[in-house]
């Protein structure tokens, strides 16, 4: 498997010790954390490397049985270009698991480094053009909502964004670790549109 912008590597190591691991990441520290932390792990294959997403993918055609890449679609000025290279990585028949921010036109927060805006059906429709099938699509992370609404406002009040993001983030690990489901659904009901998406995609159509 290769994750694309790994970070942290949350996703990453989620993976069985008998996974082969590769990654890229533009940060060299998270490169070095994540040699060390398979090493520690135990897996038996990984390589990770330092690598510009805007550039290709430093792998030949058809290397990859699944690719992941959280959170970071966003970020790159040539969308497209990037979800034909990951088509062209892997396998046939192969996943590509996709996260992305969505809905936040209703919230443009100052400084966003997002260079992409998405909707569902934009998210769909690209990557239906790119080769790719959705196999599973899940709007989810609708109790942030509230929080990016009021974010504009309250960044012009630095106390103000401080208490903002102690109450948000303080907020969702309580609603992760309790009472995810009911509360998304919940606020689902009531009309509020979810912050995040993740679809489950499979090559060819």
């Amino acid at each position: 498997m290769l994750d694309l912008g790994f970070g942290n590597g949350a996703l990453l190591f989620s993976f069985e010790r008998n996974c082969e691991l590769h990654g890229l990441e533009i940060s060299r520290s998270a490169i070095d954390l994540a040699w060390r932390e398979a090493w520690r792990r135990g897996y038996d294959e990984y390589s990770f490397r330092q690598h510009d997403l805007h550039d290709p993918l430093p792998y030949p055609g058809g290397s990859f049985d699944l690719v992941i890449c959280s959170h970071v679609l966003e970020h790159i000025q040539n969308d497209s270009a990037l979800l034909s290279d990951i088509h062209r990585v892997l396998k046939p028949s192969g996943h590509l698991l996709l996260f992305v921010p969505i809905h936040e036109e209703t919230s443009i927060e100052t400084g966003c480094k997002h260079v992409q805006k998405y909707a569902t059906s934009r998210v769909l429709q690209k990557a239906r053009q790119c080769g790719f099938r959705a196999t599973r699509i899940q709007e989810h992370q609708f109790f942030d909502r509230p929080f990016k609404m009021f974010a504009p406002f309250a960044r012009r009040h630095f106390p103000l964004d401080l208490l903002r993001e102690a109450v948000q983030y303080t907020t969702c690990f309580l609603v992760v670790l309790t009472c995810v489901r009911f509360v998304e659904k919940a606020l689902m009901r009531a009309g509020v549109r979810a912050t995040s998406l993740f679809v489950g995609l499979k090559k060819g159509i």
